[in-house]
């Protein structure tokens, strides 16, 4: 952090301080910077970044929140990153694919997720065959089945407690995200800090959310509560059927 603050406020470092340093130091030109720093991160650091301001006091002055795409932004990048690999009007029928909800039209002012978008566009073109264009019939057929399979992964060899944290907390009914405390759900032993790092940084099938004082577990997207949803419905379902065989089992 000093290292850095020395670079963002143009001082002279520390150990070029002493007098000993000085011949050194008189090579510095404290009037021009040949360089600039450029930090990104994920706003749920926001709070970690803003408490180095007493040493780098000029740190945040220019600050730009990337906020999700609009679906003609999202088109957009699609159709410059695929132009080669897609016939024309896929791009937005991919977009469509992630900011569609319950089965309904997408909505043009739903955000666009980078990460359902990026996830959706790698995994259909790896399912393209070799010499074919991506088009709307491999969308139509892959799309869901994509997004189900980003659920399954994320929490393949996770222990039970994980996807019902998942499904009972940060889902509410069948059509809307939940969010839920991270201190308590740590606390409580809902999932651990080692399998939140693992959902959040490395599948980013869930975000924390800095609302006012308290940081809260979330899905990345409303599009995922659909698939979450039939998760749950799935487990519960099975769960009873388990519970009628056995209670058959134990009348015999």
């Amino acid at each position: 952090i000093d290292a850095l603050g020395d670079l963002i406020d143009n001082r002279i470092p520390t150990p070029l301080a002493s007098e000993e340093s000085r011949a050194e130091r008189e090579r510095l030109d404290l009037r021009v910077q040949r360089y600039k720093v450029l930090l990104s991160f994920r706003e749920d650091f926001l709070p970690h970044i803003e408490s180095w301001k007493d040493k780098i006091p000029s740190l945040l002055n220019n600050r730009l929140r990337l906020l999700p795409m609009t679906r003609p932004q999202a088109i957009h990048a699609i159709d410059e990153a695929g132009a080669q690999v897609m016939e024309d009007g896929v791009a937005a029928r991919i977009v469509d694919l992630i900011t569609r909800r319950d089965g309904n039209a997408a909505r043009s002012e739903t955000p666009v997720e980078p990460v359902l978008l990026s996830l959706c566009c790698t995994r259909l073109n790896a399912r393209r065959a070799d010499g074919s264009r991506m088009d709307a019939a491999l969308v139509d057929s892959a799309g869901e089945e994509i997004l189900e399979d980003f659920y399954r992964e994320a929490i393949e060899g996770m222990p039970q407690r994980v996807p019902e944290f998942i499904e009972t907390h940060l889902i509410q009914g069948d059509r809307y995200r939940g969010s839920y405390p991270l201190v308590e759900a740590l606390e409580q032993r809902l999932l651990s800090a080692e399998e939140l790092s693992r959902l959040t940084d490395h599948f980013r099938l869930l975000r924390i959310d800095q609302e006012s004082d308290t940081a809260r577990i979330e899905l990345i997207h409303d599009r995922l509560v659909e698939i979450v949803r039939v998760a749950r419905d799935t487990r519960l379902r099975d769960a009873m059927e388990r519970k009628a065989l056995a209670e058959r089992a134990r009348r015999k």
